[in-house]
């Protein structure tokens, strides 16, 4: 490509016969561009070469809590994929890694302080204890914390039972774990008013309904059809939307892949309209038909909290492999169906942490994998990140910094409390003979191409 002061000219080399033919021109004013790169040190592999489910649980709860602390700086990451989480080796271990969110190009920096769009009015005290003798009756008997009460309320000014309705739907799984006194801020997924008022707010930041932001396959349903869910307003990307991404990301992983090492399931590469037709049909309309479509299919399970669809069409297709992390996907779902119901979710990382801390627990309690392809195949992934390892000739390790801390840099996203300081499991310490190459992947990611034997790849910010 030539550029001039005044046209710009293609042209093409045919190798064979050394002619050099051109093949657009067209005059145009010059654009001067700069493309900038910056290098760091951590690196890693896409998140679909996990090498148990142990490691792809603490790698997603690595980037919530990456996400989490870009969002109290006033970031927002807007472009969750399996592509931009990466599994970091941790000093040249191949065995030990910690989750890496990186990848900032679709990120967003708040231009304004305070994400409660909702400042706590005046409710008369009759209201108050009308509203709270209810509370103690059907709810939970040791009644609510008044300030968190009239904070809850705020939400609704003119509609209390809607207050008591989103009480109820957050408290249904949760009352058996909360202790027999006043319900708190947090045991209803609220923030103190001042806490909620450092927040973020990204209302000037509207949906642009021309540029979709994000990888297609794990956009939001809510931003993929550009229609608020059972909301009114203007729609505003937010950290409930890029949850939601988090949640495709592993639906996507579970539904596609049989295991460790980013094999993909078999299933999906014979010919439609056999028995696997469902999976098949299920991973073209959620994670590979055009954006809006996909989008539809996803709202009308969160928009509905749909959960016997969300069974039938979602958890059931899930591979064996990936059984234990149903309950998972569950409490994700009523996470989300929640806060776009009554739109709150100003807690929603916390949640989500809670929900995946137990889901980690779980896994560590199971021990050892029993089924022996499963162990081959986690055997096949360390060999092959040792080989690359080797190749590389390098120990990187993942420098790490502690999430409150004043000064720290916003693109710095390893926490110095994941994954590397966790010891090793019993899973980690049974290694077994190599398995088959994974096959390739027919679902690349829309914003990078995969191979089957991945490149580290360099992770870029800026």
């Amino acid at each position: 490509m030539f550029f001039g002061g005044e046209s710009i000219v293609q042209v093409w080399h045919d190798k064979d016969t050394g002619q050099i033919v051109e093949l657009k021109s067209k005059t145009r004013d010059q654009s001067r561009r700069v493309l900038s790169r910056i290098m760091v040190e951590p690196y890693g592999w896409p998140l679909k070469f996990f090498k148990d489910r142990m490691e792809l649980l603490v790698c997603l709860r690595d980037a919530i809590k990456a996400h989490r602390s870009l969002y109290r700086r006033g970031v927002l990451h807007r472009d969750i994929s399996t592509g931009n989480i990466l599994i970091c080796p941790f000093a040249g271990d191949a065995r030990k890694a910690a989750g890496l969110l990186f990848d900032l190009d679709c990120g967003k920096r708040a231009e304004r302080d305070g994400t409660s769009e909702t400042a706590v009015v005046e409710v008369s005290s009759d209201d108050m204890e009308d509203v709270e003798m209810m509370i103690i009756k059907r709810h939970h008997a040791a009644g609510i914390e008044r300030a968190a009460l009239e904070r809850l309320l705020s939400f609704f000014p003119e509609d209390s039972d809607r207050g008591l309705s989103y009480l109820r739907a957050f408290l249904r799984d949760r009352t058996r774990k909360l202790l027999q006194s006043p319900l708190t801020y947090a045991d209803i997924g609220l923030l103190p008013e001042d806490e909620a008022a450092k927040l973020p707010k990204f209302i000037t930041h509207k949906f642009e309904e021309t540029r979709l932001i994000g990888t297609g396959p794990f956009i939001s349903s809510e931003l993929a059809v550009q229609l608020s869910n059972l909301g009114t307003g203007h729609l505003v990307h937010d950290s409930i939307h890029d949850m939601e991404s988090t949640m495709w990301v592993l639906v996507f992983l579970c539904c596609t892949r049989d295991g460790p090492g980013g094999r993909l399931r078999k299933e999906l590469g014979e010919e439609f309209r056999t028995s696997h037709q469902l999976l098949q049909a299920v991973v073209y309309y959620f994670f590979e038909a055009s954006v809006k479509v996909m989008g539809s299919r996803k709202q009308i399970l969160l928009c509905c909290n749909d959960k016997t669809k969300m069974e039938e069409l979602l958890l059931a297709n899930f591979h064996d492999y990936f059984t234990p992390l149903k309950p998972l996907v569950r409490k994700w779902f009523e996470i989300l169906s929640i806060g776009y119901r009554y739109r709150i979710y100003e807690t929603i990382h916390d949640q989500f942490l809670e929900a995946i801390e137990e889901a980690i627990d779980e896994e560590e309690k199971r021990g050892i994998e029993e089924n022996a392809e499963i162990r081959k195949a986690t055997d096949a992934e360390l060999e092959r990140r040792r080989i690359e390892l080797e190749k590389l000739s390098i120990s990187p390790q993942c420098s790490g910094y502690t999430e409150s801390r004043e000064g720290s840099s916003p693109s710095t996203l390893l926490q110095s409390d994941q994954s590397p300081s966790r010891p090793l499991s019993k899973i980690d310490r049974a290694l077994f003979p190599t398995s088959q190459p994974a096959q390739e992947d027919l679902f690349k990611d829309a914003s990078q191409s995969e191979h089957s034997e991945p490149e580290p790849k360099k992770a870029m910010a800026g």
